[in-house]
């Protein structure tokens, strides 16, 4: 295990762009359908479906009650929405049908009725705390006659500690796993559920700061724990998952790794199996506490956090150094989201300044109704096409915040 005190005297780099929408706050951001839309989701139980070329709202819609904890995609047509109100549903929501509608943005005021789309799903799940769903694709059986590909949720159970397993579109809950640690553990904080080769795997981290590793045995339908560490002081925060060898879905457990970030200052890289103990490969202490809604890039080079104190942290997924600053908001920033990149084009981890290219002035452009940023909103031609394909090759770093942008 190594350890590092992170230290930082670049200047911060400032937005590109703003997307003012919401009157609440901003709980969670996603990018889908290629990089063409961005997903975001307020504590009103808000979602905007973006538009990446034209920085301009497609479709606005009231999906929970409550606030929004996470979002998804599923396929090219449908949208996970998981709220405090105890529910996690799917939208039908085709590009094709975007202008059926409304486009108009809570904070323009009021609370009238939005058109919602199709539901195909709902499911009712525990959301006594703040932690959101994670979802991973089933492995595909040759033999099945079912046209749409299965996917698997994972949410806090109802028992403390536990985690509740269910398929959709069955619509069935396929496991109950227990806490991989007897004792007081805490509430579930954060979830990934993913694939290693063929076999199912789960990564939880704890209200006490205890993060774990259990992997389903086939053969007897039973959870063991692969590797469990503790190496937080306060509550995990969040989750992401990274391959020393890409890509990610064709890794060896041996090439899999996985950061943790917390209320503490701590961030730390482990595996997803004991190597020589129970320790975290490396630690690094950032000075800065509270980062959360961490968020890796796809190519696993580098990943970033959203800090209580309004910044956002970009950092080299191998060495946990620091690499950039970005700076904006005046308040707590709760949602980070990459766009997916090809395996081309890789940001140097010495980089400085803006994240997204250069232009713009300190306060980014302007995205809100009545405005267009990169051209008429679905502009085509030519011209619209190199400009959606600039848009869409753009390594994007997506940051929602407390102050509702």
């Amino acid at each position: 295990m190594t350890s590092s005190i992170q230290t930082s005297t670049r200047p911060p780099a400032q937005p590109l762009y703003i997307l003012r929408g919401h009157r609440a706050q901003v709980h969670v951001v996603k990018f889908v359908r290629g990089n063409k839309r961005l997903l975001s989701g307020d504590a009103d139980g808000f979602i905007i479906i973006w538009d990446i070329v034209s920085k301009r709202a497609r479709v606005v819609w009231r999906a929970h009650g409550k606030a929004v904890l996470g979002l998804g995609a599923w396929g090219g047509d449908k949208i996970l929405t998981h709220g405090r109100d105890g529910t996690l549903k799917v939208w039908q929501v085709r590009e094709g049908e975007e202008d059926m509608f409304s486009n108009a943005l809570p904070v323009e005021g009021g609370m009238g009725h939005w058109k919602e789309p199709w539901l195909l799903h709902s499911l009712h799940v525990n959301t006594l705390n703040f932690c959101a769903f994670s979802m991973c694709d089933a492995p595909v059986v040759p033999t099945s006659i079912q046209s749409t590909q299965e996917v698997l949720i994972a949410v806090p159970g109802t028992r403390e500690g536990h985690v509740d397993i269910f398929s959709l579109p069955s619509e069935r809950r396929l496991h109950s796993i227990p806490p991989a640690e007897e004792g007081k553990t805490g509430m579930v904080m954060a979830i990934r559920i993913l694939y290693i080769n063929t076999s199912l795997h789960v990564i939880v981290g704890t209200e006490s700061g205890l993060t774990s590793v259990q992997k389903l045995n086939p053969h007897s339908d039973t959870w063991e724990t692969t590797y469990i560490s503790k190496p937080h002081t306060q509550p995990i925060l969040s989750l992401g998952v990274i391959s020393t060898t890409h890509p990610l879905a064709t890794a060896a457990a041996s090439d899999i790794r996985y950061l943790t970030s917390s209320a503490d200052a701590l961030i730390t890289l482990n595996p997803v199996q004991k190597i020589d103990g129970n320790e975290p490969l490396k630690i690094c202490q950032t000075r800065h506490s509270g980062q959360q809604a961490l968020s890796v890039r796809s190519d696993g080079r580098i990943f970033a956090t959203g800090g209580w104190d309004g910044r956002v942290r970009v950092y080299s997924a191998k060495s946990l150094r620091e690499v950039a600053v970005l700076k904006w908001h005046k308040e707590g920033v709760y949602g980070i989201a990459f766009s997916a990149i090809g395996e081309g084009e890789l940001v140097q981890e010495g980089m400085e300044g803006r994240m997204c290219g250069e232009g713009g002035d300190g306060d980014g452009g302007e995205g809100e109704v009545g405005e267009t940023l990169g051209g008429m909103r679905g502009g085509g031609g030519i011209v619209g096409r190199k400009r959606e394909g600039k848009a869409l090759e753009t390594h994007w770093l997506a940051a929602g915040s407390k102050d509702g942008k």
